[in-house]
């Protein structure tokens, strides 16, 4: 949506994406270049054990992950919310969690850096406090989110919205 969008990623971005140069009325337009978005990332995890891990991919496709673009930094809001089921014996178990954490990653031509997620706010029915913490390593500039769930229990249906603000450095396209 918007002037100069760049939609690499399934989910809603608003466009931006000039760069005053100050020769020009114009500058130069990168696609990308400042915009914002959000992306639906799912996960589902059988919390058998103290911690699981439950990978969080994009629409929750096995792994359809996140591909950092070269020369960015996101800001990011991540909204995470949690409910635990348990099929063919009472469906919705009634436990419920959800957690907000804000972060910063960003990418140069060869770095990759993921700042550790700051919790905002943790809500909670049937799960204890701080029952999650959320990770975001990069790994060959893709981010890899997985949430690390520190309850035993059944099944949990886990849907995370990452709300990103992304600024792009690069002077002409890479695309």
């Amino acid at each position: 949506m918007g002037r100069w969008a760049e939609a690499d990623i399934r989910g809603v971005h608003f466009g931006g994406g000039t760069w005053y140069d100050g020769l020009s009325d114009f500058g130069t337009t990168i696609p990308g270049r400042s915009q914002h978005g959000f992306i639906q990332l799912m996960g589902v995890g059988n919390m058998v054990r103290n911690p699981t891990d439950v990978n969080l991919f994009i629409d929750g496709i096995n792994n359809g992950v996140i591909v950092m673009p070269t020369e960015t930094v996101w800001n990011l809001k991540v909204y995470i919310s949690v409910m635990e089921y348990d099929y063919g014996v009472g469906d919705f178990t009634g436990k419920v969690a959800t957690v907000e954490y804000s972060c910063m990653v960003w990418r140069d031509k060869v770095t990759h850096y993921s700042a550790t997620p700051h919790k905002i706010h943790e809500f909670h029915s049937g799960f204890s406090a701080n029952s999650f913490a959320l990770h975001l390593p990069i790994v060959s500039n893709k981010i890899a989110p997985h949430l690390e769930c520190k309850h035993t229990g059944k099944t949990a249906v886990i849907s995370a919205t990452f709300q990103y603000t992304q600024t792009k450095f690069q002077r002409t396209p890479i695309i």
